[in-house]
């Protein structure tokens, strides 16, 4: 099962629909070749590939958390929307949640180090 891409971008919008990458906080894009295996790991862990759809609960927070995943595997497109995980995490005990947010971490944590690494060069 190979993890050909990710793609990953974040922010705060009036509306979940609203939310594009254009007006996000962050953003997170891999190449096969780039996706360090501390993610590959932290995706096969958390059973990444079995999620799909929208995660969280609209319009308990204003403006919307909202994070939007897509994730390319074995030349296959999958879409992971997630809203208001914060809130989620901190009034929920849901562990479909909490293995999203395991995994969102780990990524915006390998990237930041990637990021630094090139910086210093």
């Amino acid at each position: 099962m190979g993890l050909n891409r990710l793609d990953y971008f974040w922010g705060a919008y009036s509306a979940v629909e609203d939310a594009t990458p254009d007006e996000a906080e962050g953003q997170v894009h891999l190449a096969e070749d780039e996706i360090p295996a501390s993610l590959v790991e932290s995706f096969r862990e958390e059973e990444i590939s079995r999620l799909s759809g929208e995660y969280g609960r609209r319009g308990v927070g204003k403006p919307e958390q909202v994070e939007k995943l897509r994730y390319v595997q074995d030349d296959s497109e999958h879409k992971i929307v997630v809203v208001n995980r914060a809130i989620m995490l901190f009034k929920t005990d849901d562990p479909i949640m909490r293995r999203l947010h395991r995994f969102i971490e780990t990524m915006k944590s390998e990237a930041a180090s990637e990021e630094s690494t090139q910086d210093s060069h």
